[in-house]
């Protein structure tokens, strides 16, 4: 009886390990075959054609890219005066009949809305400076009206704009200025600013601005303003002229000048400034 028992425990056992290792068979060839289906998929996906996600919110395009085996990734959040918030405004790659790997991110921007700042004041600088400051702050330039003021605001001012100083405004929004002419005939005397370190090129500008000429432009040596720098001027600051040319003097490159022009030289811009003066009263005759 007892050896009887011993050689159907041996069988059974023997049937166990036959089932373990076809097991194990089954499992590894399931996963080889696996294996050789999802590699190639790996390594080697599909193509699939990019669609247009452009002006879609940003759940409808991932939900569109991923219907087309793509996936969305947000590279960027801008301010735009188009699109509203949430809505996508640019993608790369492109649709348009471009193919790439399934599984590929596309990269896309989105909206943040438009941009709202406080709107900054140009009253009273002059056209130049006021339509450099404007452009330079991501406005755009509306209508520009002429009006003729009293002379207590200087030709070429701005004497009003819209939107005013200090509102809320969406950044890029026009603005209108009202620049004054002078008095109607032009015979207003225009307040001549301080140019005193200012580069040469800067103040032809603003007196071209205010009508005035250059007029004679003398160089001088100075430790104390740049090359190019404005020296001194004639009339001084705040002094009121008729349409007429204003001196100055510019600095050149420092240098160690000569005993002769050292005691020369405060003579010589008495000189310099009273042979204007001669000139001024030739051209006033």
């Amino acid at each position: 009886m007892v050896w009887q028992w011993l050689r159907v425990r041996k069988k059974q056992k023997g049937r166990r390990k036959l089932v373990i290792v076809l097991a194990v068979l089954v499992v590894l060839g399931g996963l080889g075959f696996g294996l050789v289906r999802l590699i190639p998929l790996l390594l080697f996906p599909d193509d699939v054609q990019v669609p247009s996600v452009v002006g879609l919110f940003e759940l409808e395009g991932r939900r569109v890219l991923r219907s087309a085996g793509l996936i969305l990734k947000v590279e960027q959040f801008v301010f735009d005066n188009e699109q509203p918030e949430g809505f996508i405004i640019s993608q790369d790659p492109l649709p348009g009949g471009r193919m790439v790997k399934e599984n590929r991110e596309i990269a896309v921007r989105v909206s943040k809305g438009p941009e709202e700042v406080e709107m900054l004041s140009v009253l009273g600088a002059s056209t130049r400076e006021a339509k450099l400051n404007l452009t330079q702050s991501g406005f755009v330039l509306g209508e520009q009206t002429e009006a003729f003021d009293p002379p207590q605001a200087l030709p070429n001012t701005i004497l009003e704009q819209w939107p005013e100083p200090g509102e809320i405004v969406v950044k890029g929004t026009a603005v209108n200025l009202v620049i004054n002419k002078g008095e109607r005939g032009g015979s207003a005397a225009v307040v001549v600013p301080d140019f005193k370190g200012r580069e040469f090129s800067a103040v032809q500008a603003q007196l071209q601005e205010l009508g005035l000429d250059v007029g004679n432009a003398w160089p001088e040596y100075s430790t104390i303003f740049a090359e190019g720098r404005i020296v001194e001027q004639n009339p001084r600051a705040g002094g009121r002229k008729l349409r007429r040319a204003v001196e100055l003097i510019l600095s050149i490159p420092k240098a160690r000048p000569s005993p002769r022009h050292r005691k020369q030289h405060p003579q010589s811009r008495k000189k310099r400034w009273s042979g204007c003066t001669k000139t001024f009263g030739k051209r006033r005759k």
